[in-house]
């Protein structure tokens, strides 16, 4: 919180308010108002005491056409309920009318009109504070250039004017104050300068009525909960309690409340664990029991050996014949290989690989010329229906693709039976992703999968798989 500075001609009044109970993180909130007197106007002053800000009897204040003040006195309003209890935030700006400023409506331009309040709804701000008892806050006023701003006020929305103020700014420039100010019932405030000036606000904690809060016991996903609601949630092992800001439903609150803090904040976060304490000394040894029962019949001893084999008796009838097996897969690989584009002039130069197991030196023909139907292509001895496939190119080594892109293809090709013409399957077809473009590091990993061709290959034709680049 800001302190009292003392100034030529100064005149600060500051107090601690006693009737709000604070935390430790706000156990040394005081109100100060005041600012730079000029000489001429300390007889005025002397008449006419500034404005104070909230006091134990709140006076009411009778503004004469000078802009002074005069204190007429009433009876002291009903202090704040001892059960409030404050709720640190991150500092969180709520209001800025500067022009440019990025906030707007109610917490944005245009600037403050002289003597005109501003209902403001700090609940409806973007630092998803609830509607509070009161609100601890930061305020600066932004005066005009060469002119000056008499004081500024802050006050709750369904109240007149009490008659206070949070800081006097008659030398213009910039000056800034920190202030708890109460809420209306709605949890609003209203603002007010003498003169015309913008004013930026921030936040960083409120008060509420600890009992309007009600525990819910252990956070749950499928509860609904309201503003006010408390609950406890472990994280890392650390049990803390939160309250919630605005009506969720399977919100973590530990999530929110270190994220955006707008439906959870914390209410008391927990400590960590204290160090093991020293074991304490041994006890007494303990007489001896009873005797206890008979323990159970222990287990059955090995089984013996087992006794020599029988003659072998006739054989029996032939089964009937089995329901055809669930279909099996086929793998190949290779070590590296070169492939080329057909672009600039290269030949596109493709990878043939057998349909099962390892070649170690595979074949790299041109796409328009393959010659697999009489190296790598395998026979298929049974008629066969493929279904899937799927294929994994992993690069070896460093391809800088400034301004293109290469795509790698996979294709299954049939050599009919008595042919060594490979013919492309379509239905045994995929691209790889991702397409390689840029600069593309070894061990860069494409992958494809393809299912559902239905590609039936008749016994004795062949079959191959071809990676080519485009």
């Amino acid at each position: 919180m800001r302190h009292c500075m003392e100034s030529v001609h100064s005149n600060f009044s500051c107090f601690r308010n006693p009737s709000l109970k604070l935390s430790a993180a706000a156990a040394a909130l005081f109100f100060c108002t005041g600012g730079a007197v000029p000489a001429s106007a300390q007889t005025a002053e002397r008449l006419n005491p500034p404005l104070h800000n909230w006091s134990l009897a709140r006076p009411v204040m009778q503004e004469a056409a000078n802009g002074s003040a005069t204190l007429t006195g009433s009876p002291a309003p009903a202090a704040p309920g001892a059960s409030l209890i404050f709720i640190a935030v991150t500092p969180c700006r709520v209001m800025d009318t500067r022009a440019g400023s990025p906030f707007t409506g109610q917490f944005g331009a245009p600037s403050l009109m002289a003597r005109q309040a501003r209902k403001l709804m700090i609940a409806e701000s973007s630092c998803g504070v609830p509607a509070a008892a009161a609100y601890s806050l930061n305020f600066a006023v932004i005066a005009p250039a060469g002119a000056g701003v008499g004081y500024l006020s802050a006050w709750p929305d369904d109240q007149q004017w009490p008659g206070t103020v949070v800081l006097n700014a008659p030398q213009g420039g910039v000056v800034d104050n920190s202030g708890v100010v109460m809420g209306g019932a709605d949890g609003g405030i209203q603002v007010m300068t003498t003169d015309a000036a913008d004013l930026v606000i921030d936040i960083n904690g409120y008060y509420l009525d600890q009992m309007s809060l009600k525990y819910k016991g252990v956070w749950n996903s499928a509860a609904a909960y309201a503003p006010g609601d408390v609950v406890a949630f472990t994280f890392g092992g650390i049990v803390s309690s939160y309250v919630a800001v605005v009506a969720n439903t399977d919100v973590i609150p530990y999530s929110d409340a270190i994220g955006t803090a707008t439906r959870w904040t914390f209410l008391a976060q927990g400590g960590q664990q204290g160090l093991q304490g020293p074991a304490g000394p041994a006890g007494a040894t303990g007489a001896t029991g009873p005797q206890g029962p008979a323990g159970p019949a222990g287990a059955a001893g090995a089984t013996g050996a087992t006794g020599p084999a029988g003659p072998a008796g006739p054989a029996g009838a032939t089964g009937a014949t089995g329901a055809a097996g669930a279909g099996g897969f086929f793998t190949t690989s290779s070590p590296s290989v070169s492939i080329s584009t057909g672009a600039g002039g290269l030949p596109n130069q493709a990878a043939e690989l057998p349909l099962s197991g390892y070649i170690a030196s595979p074949l790299a023909d041109p796409l328009s010329s393959l010659s697999g139907g009489t190296s790598v292509a395998q026979i298929i001895p049974v008629a066969t229906t493929f279904n899937t496939l799927s294929a994994n190119f992993v690069l070896s080594n460093l391809q800088v693709l400034i301004g293109s892109t290469v795509t790698l293809t996979a294709q299954a090709y049939r050599i009919p039976a008595g042919s060594i013409t490979p013919v492309a399957v379509n239905a045994l077809q995929c691209n790889l992703f991702p397409a390689m473009t840029g600069v593309v590091g070894p061990g860069t990993l494409s992958s494809c999968s393809v299912s559902g061709a239905g590609a039936a290959f008749s016994a004795g034709d062949s079959a191959m798989i071809v990676i080519y680049a485009n």
